[in-house]
């Protein structure tokens, strides 16, 4: 539809869940509201995305890992901006009103019937969407009635200083429904059945001459038979009198035509009771002729005095009869009276049924049941007029009456009705499917105060679906919205709702909304998880944010609605770094073996990264929104580069050195060079406390980590340059003016860019050899210089980092002093020193030393 564009989702099962910030440009942007197109959602596109369990992400075609046919399991959905709406709603209404016009529970219940409107405005009145919408606004209204009962405080008789012998039995009906919660329940339910209910029109023209036809017929035979024609044997089989018993006390019938009527006017009639309209009722009666009918159900109402009400009218009851004298003082009777003629099987089904339904004999109602809510209402009716009964008796209001049985005084609970419809006791297929159909579920257990049970079935549910069970009602996500925020206005009223159960439910609707491309709304819905579950499930939306404005936007959003975005960012840059460097695989180079130790392979600057790689360098730049995240950059960016190094992702290591805060992260008393100003360092003032050892070794280990990455990217960018060296060609002018090779111009070799090559070479090869020399000079990666215990990861990794880069970078360095271009013979001699002195150990473990040595033979050839 055109009012609603939805945004389809094909469902795929996945996996399952389980302070001040100081925020850098947050608030700079003109509209804190935007997002980039790669995370607004589109009204008007179609998406296909994955929904799992509780880790709901778009379809990228990658395993799920669970081996779990996707394809086998997908069922679509279409969601409109309902989501947006929900959210909207309960973020205004978090800490408000829940109950009235302008409640939180009538908010959720406008988005619905504001969609009937549409649907019925486009002629889509009837469609099945409509008519999910208005069970949907139906459960709603359910709920704001009951729970505005079963959160009030309940009273006592005592309390409301009624005197119970005085009053009406009209008074006293009102007393019981005060003072016992449980028939209060009965009767909201009772009264939600009947008001969504729909009364039917009568079926044709009203006539008001009641039994015309059967009237014209006995006066036919009167006449006959005083002409002394006979006794009129055609119509022996209609009734000889009218008086509204004679068919069932002759045994005979109404003229054809008056019975089609007749039953045409009975079920219209049986539909204004169904809804609760005895009004109506009465004035269809007395429309068709029947006053008599009209005057028998006026029975149904409580005799009540105004007179005897004095302590009710004291306690603002005093309007309920309007002053008057009215209702039936023999009701017990009357009912009696309905039974009887209930059970009479003789006349029409539905006349059976009015009885029935005024004298709660479910068996005389339920043939005139088709529907899920009029077998509940039966029930319902029943059992409301039996508790009342049995309350007017306990107050001697009521005796039995010798000769007049009365409607049973026990029956089936509520939940025992439910059950059986949803089961089909009575072999209606069509009857039980509906029952069985997720909202009318959802409205049975919040009937049978059972919400505690929905949610822990939610939640085993989801568990079933992440283990590959079959889809249930939990995977609707219609359903998982309803019951998500019906959770969560049960919290805000105070009900006491399954802490877990309630988080996974919540949890699976995030991720829902994530994969759907609703992520304005993640932080509302996080806001009301327990804080690290809190932070799980918007850190696993994050992390899944690229943009950098998209990021800004969100965690300001995480901000507005509570959440610590300092934790956030660390919890999402965590996440990220979990899902991606499994898949970078470090190579076991490096470890002690002699000249056995295994080599690697060192990508080269032009080899591209993989979607892993580049997904978890792209993390890093989280923590750039925040300045006090200093300690925890430089932790991160460690690790991270620790695992690239030793995959030998030297270029992707030179990307991460690009991408990570520049070293003005380290503050200035933590200034790092080489190790005579590590004392220094030792002493910043920044660096006091329990904490300070740790952050010097960060500092260092980073800082050498970066000139590792810089210095390999340097000397590739030499190598290239050296490999482009231009052909040197002579150029002669003719005679005519032409050049051609071999001349000679103003009488000098004119090289071909030559110069600005052997410049870019002279630059390149400086910035090399510096940078290799620093990081040579230094003790990078050398974990006894760091203060690492021998037990710490860290220290096996850096000991193997350390092995495989400072060989490395002492061959290369030899390669550039060596080269040709620029050869600086004393410089490789002291080159050699330092391997021969501090550097002999690493060059020894990766048994590269033989190759080193060779190399540097190689130079005495220069010195001769």
């Amino acid at each position: 539809m055109s009012t609603l564009p939805p945004s389809k989702l094909r469902q795929v099962f996945g996996r399952s869940v389980s302070g001040a910030t100081d925020i850098i440009d947050l608030d700079n942007d003109d509209d804190h509201s935007s997002m980039s197109q790669s995370q607004t959602r589109s009204n008007t596109g179609i998406r296909d995305v994955n929904v799992p369990v509780a880790a709901v992400k778009v379809k990228t075609g990658e395993p799920n890992g669970l081996g779990i046919d996707e394809d086998a399991l997908a069922v679509e959905y279409e969601l409109g901006n309902e989501i947006e709406e929900y959210a909207e709603a309960l973020r205004a209404g978090r800490g408000g009103e829940l109950f009235g016009e302008n409640g939180l529970l009538a908010q959720f219940y406008s988005i619905g019937s504001e969609r009937v409107e549409a649907l019925a405005d486009a002629g889509e009145a009837d469609s099945g969407e409509a008519r999910a919408w208005q069970l949907e606004c139906r459960t709603w209204d359910l709920v704001q009635r009951l729970y505005l009962e079963r959160t009030r405080q309940v009273p006592s008789a005592a309390d409301l200083a009624v005197d119970i012998d005085r009053i009406s039995n009209r008074a006293l009906e009102r007393l019981l429904y005060e003072t016992d919660s449980s028939a209060a329940e009965a009767r909201l339910v009772l009264d939600w059945l009947r008001d969504g209910a729909a009364s039917i029109p009568l079926d044709g023209e009203l006539r008001g001459n009641r039994w015309l036809y059967t009237r014209e017929s006995i006066k036919t035979r009167g006449r006959t038979f005083d002409k002394g024609l006979g006794s009129g044997d055609l119509n022996a089989n209609t009734v000889s009198e009218l008086d509204p018993d004679a068919p069932v006390r002759q045994g005979k019938r109404l003229d054809d035509r008056d019975l089609d009527y007749e039953r045409v006017m009975l079920r219209a009639l049986f539909s204004h009771i169904r809804a609760g309209e005895f009004a109506e009722a009465a004035e269809l009666c007395r429309a068709s002729g029947d006053h008599w009918r009209a005057a028998s159900m006026q029975g149904f109402v409580e005799h009540s005095d105004p007179r005897r009400d004095v302590s009710f009218a004291e306690n603002g009851e005093d309007e309920m009869d309007g002053g008057r004298i009215e209702g039936n003082p023999r009701k017990a009777l009357w009912r009696r009276m309905c039974y009887a003629l209930a059970k009479e099987t003789s006349i029409d089904l539905h006349e059976r049924a009015v009885y029935g339904a005024l004298c709660g004999d479910v068996d005389a109602v339920r043939p005139a049941c088709t529907s899920w809510e009029d077998h509940l209402w039966a029930h319902l009716n029943a059992a409301t007029q039996r508790r009342l009964e049995l309350f007017m008796k306990e107050h001697e209001r009521v005796s039995d009456i010798a000769g007049f049985p009365a409607p049973p005084l026990e029956g089936p609970s509520t939940a025992q009705v439910l059950d059986s419809l949803m089961h089909a006791d009575d072999g209606d297929d069509a009857l039980a499917l509906e029952a069985r159909s997720p909202m009318r579920v959802i409205q049975a257990r919040i009937i049978t105060d059972g919400l505690d049970a929905l949610l822990v079935d939610m939640h085993n549910q989801l568990l079933s679906i992440r283990n590959g069970g079959q889809a249930t009602i939990a995977a609707d996500p219609n359903v998982l919205r309803v019951v998500t925020h019906l959770a969560l206005a049960l919290r805000q009223m105070g009900v006491g709702v399954p802490v877990e159960a309630t988080s996974a439910v919540v949890q699976a609707y995030i991720d829902l909304m994530t994969s759907a491309g609703y992520g304005s709304a993640v932080a509302i819905y996080a806001a009301e998880l327990p804080t690290d579950l809190a932070m799980e499930s918007m850190s696993r939306f994050l992390a899944t944010v690229e943009e950098l404005e998209d990021r800004k936007a969100y965690l300001r959003a995480a901000r507005d609605n509570g959440l610590d975005t300092r934790i956030l960012i660390l919890r999402t840059v965590e996440t990220i770094f979990q899902e991606t460097l499994e898949n970078v695989v470090p190579t076991n180079a490096g470890a002690d073996a002699g000249a056995d130790a295994p080599t690697i392979t060192f990508a080269q600057a032009d080899t591209a990264m993989t979607d892993y790689e580049a997904r978890a360098i792209n993390a890093t730049g989280w923590l750039k929104l925040d300045d006090g995240l200093t300690p925890q950059t430089l932790t991160l960016g460690n690790a991270l580069f620790r695992r690239l190094l030793l995959a030998g992702r030297v270029n992707a290591a030179k990307q991460l050195e690009g991408a990570m805060p520049d070293l003005s992260v380290v503050p200035s008393s933590w200034a790092i060079g080489g190790s005579s100003e590590e004392e220094e360092v030792a002493e910043g003032d920044d660096l006091e406390g329990e904490d300070s050892a740790d952050r010097i070794r960060q500092a260092i280990e980073y800082v050498g980590h970066c000139g590792v990455a810089r210095a390999f990217a340097r000397y590739e960018a030499w190598k290239a340059v050296i490999r482009r060296r231009p052909e040197e060609q002579q150029q002669h002018v003719s005679g005519s003016g032409s050049v051609t090779g071999g001349g000679v111009v103003g009488g000098r070799r004119d090289p071909i860019g030559l110069r600005q090559w052997k410049s870019d070479v002279a630059r390149l090869r400086a910035d090399a050899v510096a940078s290799l020399s620093k990081v040579l000079e230094s003790d990078y990666a050398d974990p006894s210089k760091l203060d690492l215990s021998p037990e710490d990861p860290v220290t096996d990794e850096l000991h193997r980092i350390r092995t495989l880069y400072v060989p490395e970078a002492v061959l290369r360095l030899h390669g550039i002093l060596a080269a040709q271009e620029g050869r600086d013979i004393p410089a490789a001699m002291e080159l050699a020193v330092l391997v021969a002195g501090k550097l002999s150990e690493p060059m020894q473990r990766s048994g590269k030393l033989a190759i080193y040595v060779k190399e540097l033979s190689l130079v005495g050839h220069y010195l001769t």
